[in-house]
């Protein structure tokens, strides 16, 4: 990658991009890859999307669009940055010249790593946001609610998860002191 970088920053002006600018990631009919050297933004497909990743560290983004072109990458800057703007087809120039495919996808594996253990923290999140305002409305229930369901059936009901993630996210409530639960029967919750 180190060959590919130092071609584009030799080729191609940087541009000084202002904070709430968004990079398309297509022109026309042509896909454009961003090298940002520093700064920080933030990567998604298409504009509806949640965001894919955060750009804090020098990072040639929109490479899977040369792969597979489902879903245009969009680059929102949150700080000024220098960009080099790369359209496709320099950039596919570039690779060929410096045989650099094997290093392109093993760049591209690290993206895809890092995306997925973002996803799966905002899924731990989310699943635990979750829980916690079902614990909430059991809680605000009646006695005769909380005596007719035991928590783990309450929370599987209302919120479909499957009995080993209850479990998990339950114990460390009691961990942390939040949750009182007896015979399977909500006592306390506080958060």
């Amino acid at each position: 990658m180190e060959m590919i970088i130092k071609e584009i920053t030799t080729r191609i002006t940087p541009l000084k991009v202002s904070p709430g600018v968004t990079l398309e990631g297509k022109m026309g009919e042509e896909y454009i890859c961003y090298f940002f050297t520093g700064g920080l933004g933030v990567v998604y497909v298409d504009r509806t999307a949640e965001p894919l990743y955060t750009i804090r560290e020098p990072v040639l983004v929109g490479l899977s669009q040369l792969l597979s072109h489902e879903g245009e990458i969009n680059v929102k800057v949150m700080h000024s940055s220098n960009v080099y703007k790369v359209p496709e087809g320099i950039l596919l120039e570039i690779i060929n010249r410096n045989s650099d495919w094997e290093k392109l996808a093993i760049h591209l594996s690290k993206i895809f790593t890092l995306i997925n253990r973002q996803r799966e923290k905002k899924r731990k999140e989310k699943t635990r946001n979750l829980i916690i305002s079902t614990l909430e409305m059991l809680n605000n229930e009646s006695d005769e609610v909380r005596l007719a369901h035991t928590v783990s059936c309450y929370l599987r009901n209302l919120t479909g998860l499957s009995k080993s993630t209850i479990a998990r996210e339950l114990e460390s409530l009691k961990k942390q002191g939040c949750i009182d639960i007896r015979n399977g029967v909500l006592l306390r919750f506080t958060h």
